[in-house]
């Protein structure tokens, strides 16, 4: 790199100095702050959505840069008309005044320090480049040239020092320490993220920073799916014309639900009337109305028939409207609904649930997010502590403390109207991970809750129970609670839950869904230890006893709901007397038909595994699925009730002839699907038999390894590397392959064998000298 001369810029030529890379930075700084994507150069130009922003993170993104660049910017720009940094930047440089953005005045060139000039040879490769070329006329360019200047120097020391350090300890000598044992790279410092605590900031390597560059998928949350109103795909003659007989089939066969969507849509705000909207299908997107439901069926205004499989997102057990539910429901009708004075039926209810699930004492809310946010309320005031950790995937509800996903630079808010400020006492951690055991262990003391969703309702093939059991070992020994979030698994897996499946024993667990029969309520419960923190603890009448325990504050008007209570009394009093068999059967029934779709989805090469637990099963399409979507319509037109994005439940109420047309119908809209070119996937070929053994080059075959002089470019890595075990983590890349259906372990051994034996540099490893490339038989 050649020195920079210290030349003083006159002010004109600094005003006129192109303030677009500027900008650039500052644009990729606010979308990397909301993302946790680090935007590099090679991604200025790059479509937002090629880059993974959906639409919800532009829509914060929209908010953020007006900020940062003073002046507004909506999102249908950032979805047509600007959709990359540069164009952004280019629009802003066009639209700002002209004094904003500008550098600062010139420092006269004498008062900085110059770097002397530096070989390029002895310059590691990835210290050339400033991440956006700023013109040399600039004096903020200057100083951030000849600080780069600076640090290419200190790089080529410590590079001269190992190479000194190799050829000593080539030649055997010296017995003491190396140059390179007492060389220390520059330390990096990272700020504290929120939701990460200073130790683990500390902690944070180059090998972290080089995860960031991964375009992180996992920005969606839970049941959250936000709108993409611009996104559109080309289509071929064929998935046109499917696609508009689909439209046109749907569109005939509902037209009271797409008439009524339409005339309340400009006073009813409703997320779930926009889901799945497409351009190209907008026709279609509406929800289907329902005018009643019995059973395991529903009928829409239209009077069609639908075998429902959404079940209320997991509410409905037995069925819509169980005779039992209706009953109890009727019966608190006629007695009138008491808000106010204490439901008659809550002592007994509170009881059924401690016998079924083994805990202690019991309180009532309205729905499972309630629940969720009554236990980290309790689980702070019982530990005096403030910090709550769960997991990404989970779904624990709609308050702002819940809505935090996990990005490469620590946790974010999931949606626009969040606050940072929100994630302040929230880390989210990865489900399942060695990893996340030990930051637990090594935070334990800080911690007021674990949060768990045990098996979460869109990953239920990840059912990592080991790891729940190590949670409750590091909660016992740390006093932190154990909350277990059984809003979906709780009376749906067993009559116990998840507790009782594996036997284990939490501080608290949330419950809601099953429990109401179709009613809304939730259900906190759990150990008396932390639910007195509700009412202060036992007492008795009659003697000198008083409440003993200090409390938070909980209600609600509608806690404690005569008509609630009465509809859970009956679901509970029906699970007491049909037994752990109820669950048993329907939760077979569930895996023989998941199983059965699984294998039909990998016979036709659908890009879609069916997993399941319990008495649901959950599928979503791969992103080369691009018309996938339409799946779910077809479906709807076929009379199966089936919602994108959310898992499928049964229930008790469907019967073996239920389930046969609901297999049927998905066996027919995929087919249909394929030959319309619309789903990937097609005729998959017989499997053909391996060779026993895959041809070798002849290096594979030699006696001795085969050894060629290192290249200067791989002499540099190499020698960049050996700094340390984080700047070696620098030159690491990793790759994901997903393999669709069951593993034929002949076949992939082949594959393995004959990639290796075929590519040397897979055999490859640099001498200890640093001098030679080896390729090993």
């Amino acid at each position: 790199m050649p020195a920079v001369a210290p030349t003083t810029a006159p002010d004109t030529a600094i005003a006129a100095a192109s303030r677009k890379p500027r900008l650039q930075l500052e644009i990729s700084k606010v979308l990397s702050d909301l993302s946790g994507i680090d935007i590099t150069p090679a991604d200025a130009s790059a479509n937002f959505l090629e880059l993974g922003f959906d639409s919800l993170l532009l829509t914060q993104a929209t908010l953020a840069l007006g900020r940062a660049l003073g002046a507004k910017v909506t999102f249908r720009q950032l979805m047509e008309q600007f959709p990359s940094v540069d164009a952004l930047a280019d629009h802003m440089d066009a639209l700002l005044p002209p004094a904003a953005f500008q550098p600062a005045p010139a420092t006269p060139a004498a008062s900085l320090p110059t770097a002397p000039p530096l070989a390029l040879a002895a310059a590691p490769a990835f210290a050339a480049t400033p991440a956006f070329a700023v013109p040399p006329t600039d004096a903020t360019a200057l100083l951030f040239t000849q600080q780069i200047a600076s640090l290419s120097q200190l790089f080529a020391a410590q590079i001269a020092a190992l190479q000194t350090a190799a050829l000593q300890t080539a030649a055997g000598a010296g017995t003491g320490p190396s140059a390179a044992a007492t060389l220390q790279p520059p330390t990096l410092v990272a700020p504290l993220t929120p939701g990460v605590s200073s130790e683990a900031a500390e902690t944070r390597t180059p090998a972290d920073s080089a995860a960031s560059n991964l375009k992180d998928t996992d920005v969606k949350h839970g049941s959250f799916r936000p709108v993409q109103p611009r996104v559109s795909h080309a289509l071929s003659a064929g998935q046109e014309r499917y696609t508009a007989e689909l439209i046109a089939r749907y569109e005939s066969r509902t037209p009271a639900s797409k008439r009524a969507t339409a005339a309340a849509r400009p006073h009813l705000a409703d997320p779930r009337a926009v889901a799945g909207f497409r351009p190209q299908w907008k026709e279609m997107v509406y929800p289907l109305v329902c005018d009643r439901a019995r059973g395991s069926r529903l009928w829409d205004l239209d009077g069609n028939e639908y075998i429902d499989i959404v079940n209320g997102y997991g509410c409905i057990l037995f069925g819509h409207s169980p005779d039992f539910v209706v009953r109890a429901a009727h019966e608190q009708l006629d007695r009138g609904v008491a808000i106010g004075p204490q439901s008659a039926l809550a002592g007994e209810v509170a009881k059924l649930i401690t016998e079924l699930t083994g805990n202690e004492r019991v309180t009532f809310c309205n729905t499972g997010s309630e629940a969720v946010m009554a236990a980290m309320r309790v689980a702070r005031t019982v530990t005096g502590r403030d910090r709550i950790v769960y997991f990404s995937g989970d779904y624990h509800g709609t308050f702002d403390e819940v809505l935090v996903r996990k990005t490469p630079r620590g946790s974010a808010p999931v949606a626009p109207g969040i606050p940072g400020g929100s994630t302040a006492n929230i880390t989210v951690l990865d489900y399942g991970t060695d990893e996340s055991l030990t930051w637990m262990r090594t935070h334990a003391d800080e911690l007021a809750a674990v949060l768990i969703e045990p098996v979460q309702t869109r990953h239920p093939e990840n059912k990592p129970f080991a790891f729940l059991r190590a949670i409750r070992d590091i909660t016992a020994a740390s006093g932190t609670a154990m909350i277990l979030d059984e809003v979906v698994t709780g009376f749906r897996l067993a009559p116990g839950g998840v507790q009782e499946h594996l036997g284990l024993r939490a501080d608290m667990c949330t419950y809601g869904k099953v429990i109401g029969g179709g009613h809304p309520i939730g259900v906190l419960s759990g150990k008396a230890q932390y639910l007195d923190a509700l009412d202060g603890g036992a007492w008795q009448y009659g003697d000198d006893s008083a409440p003993e325990v200090g409390v938070t504050f909980f209600a609600g008007t509608f806690v404690r709901h005569p008509l609630a209570m009465a509809a859970a009394r009956a679901v509970l009093q029906h699970l007491k007397e049909q037994g752990p068999e109820l669950q048993r059967e329907l939760n077979r029934k569930t895996a023989a038909l998941a199983e059965s779709l699984d294998r039909f989805f990998v016979e036709r090469g659908v890009p879609s595994r069916v997993d399941h637990f319990a008495s649901w099963f959950y599928f979503t399409f791969a992103g080369d699925a691009k018309l996938a979507s339409l799946f779910y319509y077809a479906m709807r037109t076929r009379g199966i009730h089936i919602q994108e994005g959310y898992p499928c439940f049964l229930t008790t109420a469907h019967t073996d002839a239920d389930l046969a047309s609901v297999e049927a119908a998905f066996r027919e809209t995929i087919l249909d699907m394929q030959a319309a070119g619309v789903m990937p996937g097609g005729n998959v070929p017989a499997k053909t038999q391996a060779p026993r053994e895959a041809p070798m080059h002849e290096f594979a075959l030699a006696v001795a390894p085969v050894r060629v002089a290192l290249t200067e470019p791989q002499r540099e890595v190499f020698l960049a590397a050996a700094l340390s075990d984080d700047a070696n983590c620098a030159f690491n890349e990793s790759l994901t392959v997903r393999l669709l259906g069951p593993v034929r372990e002949a076949d992939l051994r082949f594959a393995l064998d004959a990639a290796i034996a075929r590519h040397d540099a897979l055999r490859s490893t640099v001498s200890e000298d640093g001098e030679n490339l080896r390729f090993d038989p």
